[in-house]
C-alpha cells in the first residue's frame, strides 16, 4: 500500500527546493551515465528526464545528498538497461521483417570529411554490436566504470557488494575483449 508522500517541515516549497538542488547538483552526472548507456543523445536526454521526473516527489528527496546522487544512478542505470532490452528486441524485430535501418544523421550532417565519418560510424557500430553481445549487468558495469563512477557507485547502482565490482568489471572487459576481435576478424 502506498502512502502519500507527507510535505517536509518547510511544505512544498521545501520539496521544490530540494528537487531543484538535486537537479542543479546531479543532472550533469545522470546525464552522462545516460548517454553511455543509451543509443543517442535523444534517447540519453529521455532517460534522464525520466530519472528526475521520478525523483520529484518522491520520499528520496527527504534523504542526504548522498543517497538522492546514488537513488538517481540506480534508476538511470535501470532505466538504460530496460531500453536496450527493449531496443534489442525492436532490433530484432525489425531483421526479422528486414527493415533494420541504423542511421546517425547528426554526424553524416557534421560537415566532417566523409572518409572520417564512414570510419568513425563503422568503429560506433562495431562498439555497439560487441557490447550488445554483452550480458545487460556486464555492459552496465563497464558503462558506469567508464562514466567515472567509483566502485561504491557502480555497486550500489547494480546492487551489489562493493568487492565484487572489480571481478564483474574484469570479466565484462574480458567479454568485451573477445566481442570486440570477433568483430574486427569478420573484417
Amino acid at each position: 500500500m502506498r502512502t502519500a508522500l507527507a510535505a517536509p517541515p518547510g511544505g512544498t516549497e521545501s520539496l521544490d527546493a530540494a528537487f531543484e538542488a538535486a537537479f542543479r547538483r546531479h543532472y550533469g552526472r545522470i546525464q552522462g551515465i545516460a548517454h553511455r548507456l543509451a543509443a543517442s543523445d535523444a534517447e540519453a536526454e529521455e532517460l534522464t528526464q525520466e530519472a528526475f521526473l521520478r525523483l520529484c516527489g518522491s520520499p528520496v528527496l527527504q534523504k542526504p545528498e548522498a543517497e538522492i546522487g546514488a537513488w538517481l544512478v540506480r534508476v538511470v542505470t535501470n532505466l538504460g538497461l530496460n531500453t536496450a532490452r527493449g531496443r534489442a528486441r525492436e532490433q530484432a524485430r525489425l531483421v526479422r521483417v528486414g527493415n533494420l535501418e541504423v542511421a546517425d544523421a547528426a554526424v553524416r550532417s557534421s560537415g566532417a570529411d566523409p572518409a572520417s565519418i564512414v570510419v568513425r560510424e563503422e568503429e560506433r557500430r562495431l562498439v555497439r554490436e560487441a557490447l550488445a553481445e554483452l550480458p545487460p549487468r556486464a555492459r552496465a558495469c563497464l558503462g558506469l566504470r567508464h562514466s567515472g563512477l567509483s566502485y561504491a557507485e557502480v555497486a550500489r547502482a547494480l546492487e551489489v557488494a562493493p568487492g565484487s565490482v572489480g571481478t564483474l568489471l574484469a570479466r565484462a572487459e574480458r567479454l568485451f575483449v573477445a566481442a570486440w576481435k570477433r568483430r574486427n576478424d569478420g573484417m
